[in-house]
């Protein structure tokens, strides 16, 4: 539940990432290689006609990785590098209102799981929080009394974790419990999880989901953000890995619908619609691009990738009207 300003950890889309795999046990959200993380610093990339090849990326730098959601790419280890998106990743978060979007969706299932507990503690569980930017704004909306917080964080990133425990300790007067994955003995554990936009690239995901569902004590609610293939970003996902020949290798929305079914589970929820909008150069269509899918940017035929964008240029602008769904499954 990531994200960059949104979601558990950040606001975002991870689409380009490597999948974090939310595992069983200690391996928890360990990521596939994929595709690299983000956290390092990028210049602007030279300005490009449509139609040239996508432009170089710089030798990369240890940072800390931004803050973001389903855009967010998880580390496997703390030794290796991010990967080269994070001016690209900061791109779509000051061109899209992401964040805004998902906050509005959480706002009354979060304040209806705070009311029903009274005076109780709300013990709440960020799924995938990232460095927990966007977890910072879910508990200021949430506006739950330092006293009655019970926080746990879920990261197997540790420089991301270490990040969110600075970032969070304020929001409660209790111990803040960090881990690399879920506990295992969590049952009926906790009121609240948010698993924000990081449901794409967990591995394990049938097993995963089920553990997580465990956890919710009597009457909690699991609240997750995660798009389905209505959404314009995943539909460039899909034209994009059919140009390498590729199959697109991350989960939807429409996965979840069909694991809950065996599940025999039921899920409400609505949706988050936002915009995405950028000046409309072949540059910044290349920032998206390397947004979606990272290194494998490079090996796309550059016309027909810089043509995705088309349906979406007015007036020297991109406008992309963009949805993804929320939903909320009670314990």
């Amino acid at each position: 539940s990531s994200g960059g300003s949104g979601g558990s950890g950040g606001s975002g889309a991870g689409w380009a990432m490597a999948r974090s795999s939310v595992a069983n046990g200690a391996t928890a959200m360990q990521c596939s290689r994929a595709a690299p993380t983000p956290g390092v610093w990028m210049a602007r990339p030279p300005r490009a006609e449509h139609g040239a090849r996508a432009p170089a990326t710089p030798a990369r730098r240890r940072s800390l990785p931004p803050d973001s959601s389903y855009h967010r790419r998880v580390s496997e280890s703390p030794a290796k590098d991010f990967g080269p998106i994070r001016d690209d990743y900061a791109f779509f978060e000051a061109h899209s209102d992401e964040a805004e979007g998902d906050l509005a969706q959480y706002r009354e299932p979060a304040a209806a799981a705070l009311r029903a507990r009274g005076a109780e503690p709300l013990r709440v569980c960020d799924f995938g929080c990232g460095p927990g930017g966007f977890t910072a704004r879910f508990l200021r909306q949430l506006g739950c009394p330092p006293e009655q917080l019970q926080l746990t964080l879920v990261e197997p990133q540790p420089l991301y974790r270490e990040a969110a425990v600075a970032a969070l300790a304020s929001f409660t007067a209790q111990p803040l419990a960090a881990h690399a994955a879920l506990p295992d003995g969590a049952h009926a554990a906790f009121d609240l999880i948010v698993a924000n936009h990081c449901f794409y690239y967990v591995t394990g995901f049938a097993d995963v989901v089920p553990r997580l569902l465990h956890a919710l004590a009597p009457g909690g609610a699991l609240l997750a953000a995660f798009a389905g293939r209505e959404n314009a970003l995943l539909r460039m996902w899909d034209a994009c890995f059919a140009m390498l020949g590729e199959p697109m290798p991350y989960h939807t929305a429409e996965d979840l619908d069909a694991l809950l079914a065996r599940l025999g589970r039921a899920a409400t929820g609505g949706r988050a619609p936002f915009r995405l909008r950028f000046p409309d150069t072949a540059a910044d269509r290349w920032r998206i691009l390397r947004f979606l899918l990272a290194e494998r940017t490079a090996r796309l035929p550059a016309a027909p990738a810089l043509a995705l964008f088309d349906p979406y240029a007015r007036d020297g602008r991109i406008d992309m009207p963009i949805e993804h769904r929320h939903f909320i499954v009670r314990g």
